[in-house]
């Protein structure tokens, strides 16, 4: 692998528009970054888009747009690159920068930090361009807050897939054997927690599917061929961007399908009943509740009581499996195999 440095960390603070123009498009055509790689495989949050939207965005240059999340993760990216660094004293912490890989320039990533092992650091004495690439390690900061669609708790060791996904292109992209996910919870403001990601054979078929999908990805935007709409609120808000109220003819008929139409009605069918039969539940459990603040349950299996709902913050995510302050964990869902060559080699 031979990994090139497309912009460092104070080039991009530098120059914002040059950066956003990498992100999009450049010398080898349309650029796929590593936070748009969920989006290019469907897994992302609900509030973050699929890739019917992702398309149209980078069409006409709007792929950049800002979130609340985004706005309040690079206020917050110091303090959590702080406690990262105080945390691992073996590390030696240095700033990010923008990187792609020699054989896929188009796929890029901008990190948040890489860190090196301290002995290494030492062993070379600021001669950083000449440490071996497999001797970085790429640090991803994250903010955390369960309405934030993050998939996980103070203490689950669960790494969503849409995160995953991301760090382990930038890991790619850096041609990094580790990777280290930081995250600060913001509703207790507790210790920056770290999480870990090998770049081991489950990993490296994960990232060959990935550059298979975001190449494909590319070929539709050369082809001016949007992707299949998907479920996305951005891809429903999409189309009526693209048929306005103002453009609508009321005179004019559009047929569809016969089973597309029965599937329309029988989903708003459906969600009517579910709507109802949540309204129901929700006010069987207020009625109980009282005056209470706290509403709990106790497992039958275990005695256990067990928070199920906050009369102020509404329900209470179930917590699954405590963290430890590392912790490595596979992608059991499993979005490519790894071949029986690569099983049976090792390698």
């Amino acid at each position: 692998m031979t990994t090139i440095r497309l912009m460092h960390a104070d080039q991009i603070r530098l120059h914002q528009d040059e950066w956003l123009a990498r992100r999009r498009k450049w010398t080898h055509g349309w650029v796929i970054t590593a936070s748009e790689m969920p989006k290019i495989l469907g897994i992302a949050p609900r509030s973050h888009g699929g890739p019917y939207k992702l398309w149209w965005d980078k069409k006409r240059g709007e792929e950049t747009g800002d979130r609340d999340e985004m706005r309040r993760g690079r206020a917050l990216e110091p303090i959590v690159l702080e406690e990262f660094a105080e945390s691992h004293e073996g590390l030696v912490l240095l700033p990010g920068g923008m990187y792609c890989q020699a054989e896929h320039p188009w796929l890029a990533a901008t990190l948040d930090g890489q860190a090196i092992e301290r002995d290494t650091a030492m062993a070379f004495d600021n001669r950083w361009g000449q440490i071996p690439e497999d001797e970085w390690m790429v640090v991803e900061a994250k903010t955390s807050i369960p309405m934030d669609e993050w998939g996980w708790e103070e203490d689950t060791n669960e790494i969503p897939d849409h995160i995953r996904a991301q760090v382990l292109t930038q890991a790619y992209c850096r041609g990094a054997r580790r990777a280290f996910v930081a995250v600060k919870p913001i509703a207790t403001w507790a210790p920056t927690r770290t999480y870990v990601i090998e770049i081991d054979g489950q990993a490296e078929a994960e990232i060959a599917w990935m550059i298979e999908q975001a190449a494909k990805f590319r070929e539709l935007l050369d082809s001016d061929k949007p992707p299949p709409v998907d479920w996305y609120p951005d891809t429903t808000e999409e189309l009526r961007r693209r048929h306005p109220g103002s453009a609508i003819d009321p005179e004019l008929t559009a047929r569809i399908p016969w089973a597309l139409a029965r599937r329309y009605r029988a989903l708003a069918y459906a969600k009517d009943k579910l709507d109802r039969r949540k309204g129901l539940v929700t006010n069987q459990v207020l009625e109980r509740a009282g005056d209470a603040g706290q509403i709990v349950t106790v497992d039958p299996r275990t005695g256990r009581e067990i928070p199920v709902a906050s009369r102020t913050s509404g329900p209470v995510p179930e917590i699954k499996i405590p963290a430890r302050e590392n912790v490595t964990r596979l992608n059991r869902r499993g979005w490519a195999k790894v071949s029986k060559e690569k099983k049976e080699t090792g390698s």
